[in-house]
């Protein structure tokens, strides 16, 4: 009865309501607004905050924190990897502030409403923490500026192949909607031309070119890639020391750590 009153409302008030997105698993997140933001967030500063079409509510709640987002909000487990509400289950562990704390549960209200998702960003693009901030004690991740560095190469560094890619295509597919957006929003003057235009791949007319893809086995073979932006740290990943012939299955998280 709660949840059809609460429909009712959103309905009468809000037009956005009224009309049916469409937000299966294979679609990406849509955006009605962007306002310039400036304001300290948890460990930067807050740039830029995006509402969203109506998103499907889901609470979430821990052993002391309770939060209302989005099935698409990203939060961070404890091993540092990021995990949709949606996927999260009873007894995982997330980082929180006051430590690491373990899912009680995870579910949806039955309801969609209006998000909102912040572009956070640190002073030093190298902090573990830059793109993070904490919704209700609960640390959350943004990508929107690693969108805005992967549109500026291709635009300005002519014959750049960049590859997205993550364990799931909606999560390249998400960073793709971001830089689809912040082109539109570009100045005219400062726009690339376009050749291809569509929901997994970007061609400029400078040679450039940004496609997002699954990570699969055959991910990127046969291209010769200038940038790979890679999503999640427990993607594992198969490599070959030159020198020895060994090849080693290896995490993203543990090959960024070997390099550094």
């Amino acid at each position: 009865m709660i949840k059809s009153i609460i429909k009712a409302l959103l309905w009468l008030i809000d037009p956005d309501h009224r009309i049916k997105h469409e937000i299966g698993m294979d679609d990406v997140k849509k955006f009605t607004h962007v306002v310039p933001v400036n304001f300290k967030s948890d460990f930067g500063i807050a740039k830029r905050a995006f509402r969203t079409v109506p998103y499907e509510a889901w609470k979430l709640n821990t052993t002391t924190k309770q939060l209302i987002a989005a099935d698409r909000h990203r939060v961070i487990r404890e091993d540092g990897s990021c995990a949709w509400l949606e996927d999260l289950e009873a007894g995982d562990k997330l980082q929180t502030d006051m430590g690491i704390e373990e899912v009680v549960s995870c579910v949806p209200l039955g309801f969609k409403t209006h998000m909102f998702c912040l572009e956070v960003q640190t002073d030093d693009i190298n902090d573990p923490m830059n793109h993070k901030f904490y919704s209700d004690g609960i640390l959350s991740h943004n990508t929107t500026t690693a969108s805005s560095y992967l549109l500026w190469k291709a635009m300005f560094e002519e014959n750049s192949k960049i590859l997205i890619v993550a364990n799931k295509l909606t999560s390249a597919l998400e960073v793709m909607d971001r830089i689809r957006y912040a082109y539109e929003e570009c100045p005219d003057f400062i726009k690339a031309g376009i050749k291809v235009y569509n929901k997994t791949s970007i061609t400029f007319d400078n040679g450039s070119r940004i496609e997002a893809v699954a990570t699969t086995s055959d991910a990127g073979r046969g291209k010769s890639i200038t940038l790979l932006y890679c999503l999640g740290g427990e993607n594992m990943v198969t490599i070959r020391n030159k020198h020895t012939g060994e090849i080693q299955e290896i995490s993203l998280e543990d090959l960024y750590t070997k390099m550094n």
